[in-house]
């Protein structure tokens, strides 16, 4: 029983396997592809019989099915309770949540759209369940007529990218039957014996205002505002044209009586035009969003786990497989979840979030928890116990250890002084790369996650070069002598007689070749509004002889590379030539095959080059123009995005979509033709439409281009109306659509080329990193020279030599030898520079660097944060290997020496008594825990699991409410902005704030400055005792009067009467007790006390028995995410071990498959099998 997930690898399968693959020895493969088919049978298996199991529950309620299956009343329960049940755990366990009945309650209202409620017949159904996965905080944009629609608004929403939906209706009785007069599509397939069938819909990508379009059975009506509105017009204007008629006014005056009826009508005209456009949203919704219907649902998410199930454990092995080439130490969960998603972002492109955690369980020995059972592929080490080096006073929350054999463990329990009167049972972590900054201020400035810490070595290392180097070489190899102390990265230089030449570099551990790395010198973030492009320098070549006619193949440098595919250009004097190519290898060169015979002899010194395609403006076009005329569009695609006059003062760079046509006819038009007519071509199955009217008369007609190149032919006007007409026709010219009108004016014959060998930057560059990662790199070369950011006015331009693999769209910056570098000339490696992987800020005295690239890593040495920027600062540390950090301080005085027992670390004890139906947990362990897992509770030899959820936006009330509160309503917090109170003024720039009363906010959070006038200003802060220590510096400046809040929340779900806790929606600011007001200032205002426990374990299904005090409580995820040094297997014995297993389940399927023959009649035997 493990934690599934459905799209954590977003790889095609058979590229997944096929890179994997092409990394190992070749010696490998073999075994590699026996693995690979064994591993996927398996997955297979196993998910069939899970999809099996929900295919037969669902079968008789399934409104596809060719044969329905009568029941009685007790079966139909029997098999819906089943469904509904093992369909609710199997969305759980795929990391799905439910949205409770009065959270749709609250989304239905929430959604009204002027003046129209959405209604929802809630009383068909009996059960109506929707689930929910990867909630995500999205951006809309809007206008509004208080400033005239001239400004902009934000507005922040949320997106969930799958929905499933379950709608059970009631069982149809006779009587509701012959009462009924509305038809009902889903009750005229089926008879009035059958079950009542179950609908399933999965949608994706669905924004939460339009979540009550996908439900089944809605209806918009007037509000009720609006219907007293349209009573009080109609009667007024009725009482008008009634008091005009009798007091005998003239008769023009009784027009005056048809405004207020006018306008009853309007708004009826209105509303029927939104109720249009609602439900052709909704048609919208049901065709494009819409993943899969009933059956198919099933079958979709069980394929989708299955092949992530499969991807996920093959990665894990693999780098154990890979073990030799990247690790100098025992391999724990933190140092794998490393390499994995640098190998997944430099061979895929992707970064990749996966918690290793929830799957090793089903991998490591002594903790399988999934049927059926894996081999034990992986085994843990750690040291059983160790003892104290230095006395420990109480109230320590730290405690160095006695060096082991084997590393510590990362997390979990340890019992001090066990046998003794003084034993303690704690919760710890350690840190083996917590460096402790040694200056009493801590840091300086405040640093980005992925900024860059170079350590500086005391003592550099000493090697030299094992063989000349010649110029353009991207690696060096260097003396095998000091190998295993060589760092497997790092910042070195090669000595040349006076001369020193820098260079960086990264390695395998195995391998003496340094491939030669190139940092990036700046920070690159990805902005929409302002993109980083990057492009490659395009290769070209001059031919070295005269190229004769006819000739299809051109023999290409050993030193340029050139894509799969594309387009080259062949220049030569007052001519050139584009035309489309592959590449091919005969006899180990490389050669371009061209699509097109050469027309004519290519002359000596001709320059080939690769080139995007390119053509010219056929007249001027001014500005603000949608249609841009070109003289030849061949190789262009049909959507991208267009260079417009590059290289020029007028450059611009505007997305297309699509060709459009300019039709000449020879005969004028009989009929007018609206917009949008339909288009056929004759004799043909092409079809178009027109974009702009065509007026009887007209020789001209603009029309969509067609997907096939066609200049001439007869066409079909608005076929099959009465105004259908058939013309010929030829093409006048060509047009493609833009996105946005141009900017400039740009001149007859300006060049226009397609953006396709430039991309944008998918994820930030970080100073440093030898990585990038573009957003699609497909038709980049394997090799050649990048150009970072070359575009900007305002960035700054890099250019690096670059490589990437065959399937990523991660380049690999790298660095070349310049000048020969003799064998024997000294190298020295004097540094090693990494990426941080999270944020540090102002006054942090605590910074978490990961240095297992190097072999041994001292206990003392100098950092520099930053290296080369504005915010670089050179930091003294120490860490401590030995050491691990309590979550609760020590109750005890402990001596040297005194025994610590790790034997049992992934388990605790409970410490009070657990009751039935109780929803919650509370645990020693439960800080330790992953954010969903399982607790396996040991009682009287039986083990029980259940599963557990986080929930960081829970918050326990002390006493429950009193009245209905809607999703969305408003928490505030008043106490906060009472006590706490400014002890000093606040000048601009500074990041140090006293106040007065600063215990009742959290050790780290956000709180609002609010001047006395306008100035306002939300801030991240680290406090300590009454001084707030902040991440930015403060942009303005405050007096003392300016007041503290906390920030305004709004609850994440509806809140019902006599609920004991709520979600909000951000508490990373929360103190963990205080008191909130629920919708201030209202008739339903609320204050309660609360208690803020984000550790606190909230379980899927309250227990079902009563436990108590002193149970043995053990977590699977614990055991995986504590143990210090995991070892695997090899490729060979897993290849046996999982051949055996497979045997074995089929072996298990037999006797079972037996049993149930010898236990069954004969007469139950035909009937199921």
């Amino acid at each position: 029983m493990s934690i599934w997930f459905e799209e954590s690898i977003p790889v095609e399968k058979s590229q997944f396997t096929k890179v994997l693959r092409d990394n190992l020895p070749q010696s490998d493969w073999d075994a590699f592809d026996h693995f690979a088919r064994l591993f996927d049978h398996y997955c297979s298996y196993k998910f069939k019989n899970i999809s099996d199991q929900l295919h037969g529950y669902y079968q008789p309620f399934n409104p596809n099915t060719s044969a329905p299956i009568p029941l009685t009343e007790a079966e139909e329960q029997y098999y819906v309770n089943n469904l509904i049940n093992r369909f609710k755990r199997f969305l759980e366990q795929a990391q799905y949540q439910q949205m409770n009945e009065y959270d749709i309650r609250d989304i239905l209202r929430q959604s009204q759209i002027h003046g129209i409620s959405i209604g929802f017949p809630s009383e068909k159904y009996q059960e109506f369940l929707v689930y929910y996965r990867d909630p995500v905080l999205g951006t809309k944009y809007f206008r509004s007529w208080r400033t005239l629609w001239l400004h902009k608004y934000r507005r922040e929403i949320w997106y969930y990218k799958r929905v499933t939906i379950l709608v059970q209706p009631f069982r149809k009785s006779s009587l509701k039957f012959f009462k009924s007069t509305q038809e009902n599509i889903g009750e005229e397939l089926r008879s009035v014996h059958l079950p009542q069938p179950i609908l399933l819909k999965l949608f994706q990508d669905i924004r939460q205002d339009y979540l009550p379009i996908i439900f089944p059975g809605i209806f918009l009506k007037f509000s009720f505002f609006k219907k007293i509105y349209l009573g009080m017009m109609f009667a007024v204007s009725i009482a008008i044209a009634l008091s005009l008629f009798f007091l005998g006014s003239a008769s023009w005056y009784g027009s005056l009586g048809i405004l207020p009826l006018f306008f009853f009508f309007y708004t009826f005209y209105e509303s029927d035009k939104i109720k249009k456009q609602y439900y052709r949203d909704l048609l919208n919704h049901f065709y494009h969003k819409n993943v899969g219907n009933n059956s198919g649902v099933l079958s979709y998410l069980n394929d989708r786990i299955a092949e992530e199930t499969y991807k996920q454990n093959f990665l894990v092995l693999y780098a154990f497989w890979k073990k030799a080439s990247w690790s100098f130490h025992p391999i724990s969960m933190q140092s794998l979840v490393s390499y994995i998603q640098n190998f997944m972002l430099e061979y895929f492109g992707i970064q990749v979030k996966l918690n290793l955690e929830n799957v090793l369980p089903d991998l490591l020995s002594g903790f399988q928890n999934s049927e059926p059972y894996l081999p034990a592929w992986l085994h843990s080490a750690y040291p059983m116990r160790s003892y104290i080096k230095y006395h420990i006073n109480p109230g320590a929350k730290e405690c160095d250890l006695e060096e082991t054999s084997l590393p510590l463990l990362h997390s979990g329990v340890v019992h001090i002084a066990p046998g003794t009167e003084y034993i303690e049972k704690k919760a710890f972590f350690s840190e083996k790369f917590l460096l402790h900054i040694q200056e009493e201020q801590g840091l300086k400035f405040s640093h980005a996650p992925g900024s860059a810490v170079r350590w500086i070595m005391d003592k550099p290392i000493r090697t030299k070069l094992s063989e000349d180097i010649s110029p353009e070489s991207n690696f060096l190899s260097v003396s095998t002598e000091s190998l295993e102390s060589l760092p497997l990265q790092g910042i070195g230089k090669v000595i040349l007689g006076e001369r020193q030449v820098e260079f960086r570099y990264h390695r395998k551990r195995e391998e003496n070749r340094l491939s030669l790395d190139a940092g990036l010198r700046y920070r690159h973030s990805v902005c929409p509004e302002s993109q980083v492009l990057v492009r490659p320098r395009l290769p070209f070549f001059s031919l070295v002889e005269e190229c004769p006619k006819g000739s299809s193949c051109i023999e290409i440098p050993d030193n340029t590379v050139f894509p799969q595919s594309g387009l080259v250009k062949f220049s030569y004097p007052a001519n050139s030539w584009i035309v489309p190519y592959s590449l091919e290898c005969k006899e180990n060169k490389n050669f371009l095959k061209l699509a097109l015979e050469t027309k004519e002899p290519l002359p000596k010194e001709t320059k080939v080059c690769l080139t995007p395609p390119v053509s010219t403006l056929t007249h001027a076009v001014k500005k603000n123009i949608w249609l841009l005329p070109l003289q030849d569009n061949q190789y262009f695609s049909k959507r991208g995005t267009l260079i417009l006059s590059p290289d020029t003062d007028q450059e611009e760079r505007i997305s297309f979509q699509g060709e459009t046509l300019r039709i000449r006819l020879e005969s004028p038009l009989i009929f007018t033709h609206k917009r949008g007519a339909l288009i056929a071509v004759k004799g043909m199955t092409l079809k178009s439409k027109l974009t702009q009217k065509a007026y009887k008369k007209s020789e001209f007609i603009t029309i969509q281009g067609f997907p096939e190149n066609i200049a001439s032919g007869e066409i079909i006007l608005d076929m099959g109306e009465e105004i259908q007409e058939i013309h010929r026709f030829s093409i006048a010219e060509r047009y493609f659509e833009l996105t946005t009108p141009t900017r400039f004016r740009h001149a007859a014959g300006s060049e226009v080329c397609e953006a396709k060998l430039e991309s944008p930057l998918r994820y930030e560059a970080f100073q440093g990193s030898h990585l990038i990662t573009v957003e699609d790199a497909s038709s980049f070369p394997l090799a050649g020279t990048l150009e970072i950011n070359f575009h900007s006015t305002g960035g700054v331009k890099e250019v690096f030599p670059f490589l990437r693999t065959q399937c990523s769209n991660t380049l690999i910056l790298k660095s070349q030898a310049r000048e020969v570098l003799k064998k024997d000339s000294p190298v020295i490696i004097s540094a090693v520079e990494i990426a941080t992987n999270c944020a540090y800020h102002y006054h942090d005295k605590r910074i978490k660097a990961n240095f297992s690239c190097v072999p041994a890593f001292p206990n003392e040495g100098t950092i520099i944060l930053e290296p080369g920027s504005q915010n670089e600062e050179t930091i003294l540390f120490q860490r401590f290997p030995n050491r691990i950090y309590f979550h609760k301080p020590i109750e005890y005085f402990h001596s040297a020496g005194v025994l610590m027992d790790f034997s049992n670390y992934m388990q605790c004890e409970t410490k009070e008594e657990i009751q039935v139906n109780q929803d919650r947990v509370n645990l020693e362990i439960q800080t330790l825990l992953p954010d969903r897992g399982v607790l396996c509770f040991h009682d009287k030899d039986q083990k029980d699991s259940v599963w557990y959820r986080k929930l960081a936006g829970r918050v326990i009330l002390h006493e429950p409410c009193h009245y209905h509160h809607a999703k969305g309503s408003e928490i505030v917090f008043p106490t906060i902005s009472k006590n706490v109170t400014l002890a000093i003024e606040i000048e601009k720039g500074d990041q140090k704030i006293k106040l007065n009363n600063a215990q009742e906010l959290p050790k780290k959070g956000k709180i609002r400055i609010e001047g006395i006038l306008f100035h306002e200003v939300l801030v991240e802060y680290t406090r300590e005792d009454d001084i707030l220590y902040l991440k930015d510096p403060i942009p303005y400046n405050f007096s003392i009067h300016a007041s503290i809040s906390i920030p305004e929340v709004y609850l994440n779900t509806h809140l019902s009467p006599g609920m004991e806790y709520l979600e909000i929606s951000d508490a990373s600011f929360l103190p963990e007790s205080g008191e909130l007001c629920i919708e201030p200032a209202s008739s339903y205002e609320e204050r309660i006390s609360y208690q803020y426990l984000p550790s606190i374990l909230w379980l899927d299904k309250p227990f079902s028995k009563k436990y108590e005090t002193g149970i043995i409580v053990s977590s699977p995820e614990l055991m995986a995410k504590g143990t210090g040094s995991l070892d695997s297997v090899t490729l060979e014995d897993s290849v046996h071990q999982l051949k055996e297993s497979i045997e074995s389940l089929y072996q298990q399927k037999d006797n079972a498959k037996n049993k149930i023959f010898m236990d069954m009649s004969i007469t139950q035997q035909f009937l199921k099998f």
